[in-house]
């Protein structure tokens, strides 16, 4: 079994949308989009 600190995740988030720009990281319904997807993995919130 791997250790939790052998595991790497990478979550690719366009930021560049035509319609709406930087819409991973406005404001939706009290927080953000990257937000849930921080919440269903579980992971805690590190943007490099």
């Amino acid at each position: 079994m791997k250790d939790i600190n052998d595991i790497f995740v990478i979550v690719q988030a366009r930021l560049s949308s035509e319609r709406v720009p930087g819409k991973m990281l406005k404001p939706f319904a009290g927080t953000t989009l990257m937000d849930i997807i921080f919440k269903k993995l579980e992971l805690p919130k590190i943007i490099v």
